[in-house]
């Protein structure tokens, strides 16, 4: 069976065609399933129906059908024995326009706060009608049953002559995927951009309920807010257990007009079984705050690959050089680091230098470089030549920025897991013939940082051997 169309009929069609037992393609159009979620989010639902063994389709249009065969836009085909249109629709508004009501260009009824038409006798509800964003203030279309039950009471109320109050919508929803439980509120971060509202959002994994508790599980919750008033945008949340509960706080809160410090104080109900002393939403007010007052500065996990490579090491308390350099310069280093990355758009590749100030560090200038990651039981000839490169990439830009002295750390035998002594003979074999080939441009004074007595002692044969320096200059040349 192939199911096209990966919204919320999509999927729950292709899920119960899964369980019955058959075998099942789900193809969508856009980047990704069900666009109430951001992609980062729908990456977790889209992952529990390849688990579930859905054959997921993404970013590939339908171009052909031929019987039930599919043909996609990629030129790739997808054989089936029947083929399920789930693309959505739009509202039957035939008699509406025939009526004479207004429409917008997608068809929707245009009405007024109360629901009324064009016509004073006629009123609209539901899926034909064209609403109130209250986020946006703009004008959207809302296929949701809540809303639509809600509108026919207020249009009831209208008829009555009682007063009406419409405060627009907010577009809540929710979906069970499989053994994940999904729901969202408000606007995605890709709604933000597209309606040119400055935001950031805070992601937080914590538990559901405290963790000895039988059920605990983690729940993955995003909030949105805005930039720089707090107000909160929207929510998603996914996980094995009462996502939906969590969304539903937060829907409220949006309502009302809420901030993440109001997120951050709402006191809600606690006992182990159901939750913990400050509960997830609390938690994503705690981590909303500190990110609108600038107390530290997140990675997003759709930039972690391409930041990663340059943005030192993450691991608390972790005893590198990295921990070491980071620490003591201060935030604005990794900040850094950060824009030079997002310019740069893809992973620092081994043996270049990227250069930033020094910020809290007593030295001008940091200059970065990626080593190579040994896998092996030995370096391999494009690890040396990485190596290499590294110091050599890190003299050039020290010579182009006119600095006096550079010092080294050594590069790649730490968790690179590159040995010891073929690292200091590479490294010293590479500055040696730079400074011999580089006499004016290079700095004055080139220095080998070390930590261990070991490495001290490493340096210090080579360094007093110009030999060994010569036989590894050699090698480094056979390795190029």
């Amino acid at each position: 069976m192939t199911v096209i169309g990966g919204g919320f009929i999509g999927v729950e069609v292709a899920m119960n065609l899964r369980e019955a037992g058959l075998e099942v393609a789900l193809v969508e159009a856009l980047p990704h399933i069900l666009r109430t979620f951001d992609h980062d989010m729908a990456q977790l639902l889209q992952k529990e129906m390849l688990d579930h063994g859905v054959k997921v389709v993404v970013g590939d249009a339908v171009s052909a059908f031929e019987g039930s065969n599919v043909t996609l836009a990629s030129g790739a085909t997808i054989a089936g024995d029947a083929v399920v249109m789930a693309v959505g629709v739009r509202p039957d508004t035939a008699l509406a326009s025939a009526a004479g009501l207004a429409t917008n260009e997608r068809g929707a009824i245009i009405v007024d706060a109360g629901y009324g038409t064009s016509d004073p006798d006629i009123f609209a509800v539901g899926d034909a009608i064209e609403v109130h964003n209250a986020l946006t203030h703009a004008p959207m279309m809302l296929q949701l049953a809540g809303p639509a039950q809600k509108q026919a009471c207020q249009v009831a109320d209208r008829i009555c002559g009682l007063p009406v109050r419409n405060t627009g919508n907010i577009g809540s929803s929710c979906i069970q995927v499989f053994g994940l439980n999904a729901a969202s509120t408000g606007l995605t971060a890709t709604q933000c951009e597209a309606a040119g509202l400055a935001y950031d959002y805070a992601y937080v994994l914590p538990a559901d309920r405290v963790s000895l508790m039988p059920g605990s599980t983690a729940l993955h919750l995003k909030v949105i807010f805005g930039v720089p008033t707090g107000r909160v945008l929207g929510a998603q949340a996914i996980s094995a257990g009462d996502a939906p509960k969590r969304v539903d706080v937060i829907a409220t809160l949006i309502k009302f007009g809420g901030t993440v410090d109001d997120l951050r104080d709402l006191e809600l109900c606690y006992a182990p079984p159901f939750s913990t002393a400050k509960d997830l939403v609390n938690y994503a007010g705690l981590v909303a705050e500190n990110l609108l007052q600038g107390a530290y500065r997140q990675v997003h996990v759709d930039e972690v690959r391409g930041l990663s490579a340059l943005l030192g090491c993450f691991v608390p308390c972790h005893g590198c050089i990295d921990n070491a350099i980071h620490s003591a310069s201060g935030l604005q280093l990794r900040d850094a680091c950060a824009d030079i990355m997002r310019a740069q758009g893809h992973e620092e590749p081994a043996g270049r230098a990227k250069i930033t100030p020094g910020f809290n560090l007593p030295a001008r200038n940091v200059i970065h470089t990626v080593g190579p990651i040994v896998t092996g039981s030995a370096p391999t000839v494009r690890d040396r030549r990485d190596l290499a490169s590294c110091y050599r990439s890190c003299l050039e830009l020290a010579a182009e920025q006119r600095l006096s002295s550079v010092s080294f750390c050594c590069i790649s035998t730490g968790e690179f897991r590159f040995p010891q002594r073929e690292a200091a003979h590479i490294a010293v074999a590479t500055v040696r013939a730079f400074l011999d080939a580089h006499p004016a441009e290079a700095p004055g004074r080139v220095v080998f940082n070390v930590f261990k007595d070991e490495d001290m002692a490493i340096y210090r044969e080579l360094l007093d051997s110009p030999d060994s320096g010569a036989l590894a200059s050699e090698q480094v040349e056979r390795n190029r």
